[in-house]
C-alpha cells in the first residue's frame, strides 16, 4: 500500500495518500537568470498502489497563485510544448519546464491532474508543488 504522506508545512499538517505525486531535482538559484529549465516527475499509482502506465497526465502551471511575469514553458516526455504527457511502465511521467526572465523570490506553483477511472467528474489532483 502507499505510504500515507505526512506535509507539516501546511499549517494542519494533514496525513493523506497521494495516488498522484510531483517531485523536481532541487536547485540553487542564481540570484537573477535568463531561463533556466527544471525537469519535473509525476508518479501516477491507483488505490492499490500499484503504478498507472499509459495514462495521461497533465502538468498544469497555477498562474493564479505563482508571481512570475513570464509564464514558464512546459514540455512533456516527447520534448513537444505541451503539457499533457503519458506515463511509462512504472506509472512516471515527466516534463520539463523552461523558466524565462525571473527574479528572486517568486513563486511558481504546480499542480499534476489526471482522469480518475474511479470517478470521471473528479480528477486526481496532486498537491500543489512551489518552486
Amino acid at each position: 500500500p502507499a505510504i500515507p504522506n505526512t506535509d507539516c508545512s501546511a499549517a494542519n499538517c494533514e496525513r493523506f495518500d497521494d495516488l498522484l505525486t510531483i517531485n523536481s531535482e532541487s536547485m540553487q538559484w542564481p540570484s537573477k537568470w535568463e531561463e533556466v529549465s527544471k525537469s519535473f516527475v509525476v508518479h501516477l499509482q491507483n488505490q492499490e498502489g500499484e503504478d498507472m502506465q499509459n495514462k495521461e497526465v497533465t502538468l498544469v502551471y497555477d498562474k493564479d497563485n505563482s508571481t512570475l511575469l513570464t509564464q514558464p514553458e512546459i514540455y512533456n516526455s516527447e520534448g513537444e510544448l505541451s503539457n499533457i504527457s503519458k506515463t511509462n511502465k512504472y506509472g512516471i511521467a515527466n516534463f520539463k519546464v523552461r523558466f524565462k526572465g525571473t527574479e528572486p523570490k517568486q513563486i511558481a506553483v504546480f499542480y499534476a491532474e489526471s482522469e480518475n477511472s474511479e470517478d470521471i467528474d473528479n480528477p486526481l489532483k496532486s498537491r500543489n508543488y512551489y518552486v
